[in-house]
């Protein structure tokens, strides 16, 4: 399910919020679970590809994806790009690309570094490198939920303290 922003309430946008935080923490896991499989930069793909996945459906969700925001009215296509431009996302109303959830992952790069090398200890490193793994995705996932939420909440209160 995904908002429309043009009729969208607080409620559903808390929602949103919710289902969104709830989704990232599953990909978390499953990308912590990535580490074990014992391929060289086979978890930093694995993060990158479920990345790839994970920011588009979040933009979805908040109503936020490019094809959503094009169809809102010309003064609300407007809030939003403002509203985006001062958050300083990059991710939200655009198409999410390879690099540049590379540069959010190569950003995170001490972390990736040394789970990396970690996952090579027996047990203790690999349990090392799969936690390092799920708070990485958790950040960052957590951190675009956060963005998008701020963003929606802003443009639905301008929009009904605007339309009023």
């Amino acid at each position: 399910m995904s908002l429309n922003l043009a009729v969208a309430t607080l409620y559903e946008i808390e929602q949103a919020r919710n289902d969104c935080r709830t989704m990232v923490t599953r990909r978390a896991l499953v990308s912590g679970a990535a580490v074990l499989v014992p391929l060289p930069g086979g978890d930093l793909l694995a993060d990158v590809g479920m990345l790839m996945q994970l920011l588009p459906r979040i933009n979805v969700r908040f109503g936020l994806s490019p094809e959503q925001v094009e169809e809102l009215s010309p003064k609300l296509k407007i809030m939003a790009f403002d509203l985006t431009k001062r958050l300083g996302s990059r991710l939200i109303g655009k198409a999410v690309t390879t690099s540049l959830v590379t540069s959010l992952v190569t950003k995170m790069g001490a972390r990736v570094g040394v789970k990396s090398v970690a996952r090579f200890v027996p047990l203790v490193g690999q349990a090392a490198a799969a936690a390092i793994s799920i708070s990485m995705m958790r950040y960052i996932g957590n951190q675009h939920v956060e963005a998008c939420y701020q963003l929606a909440c802003q443009l639905v209160t301008k929009r009904d303290n605007t339309f009023v």
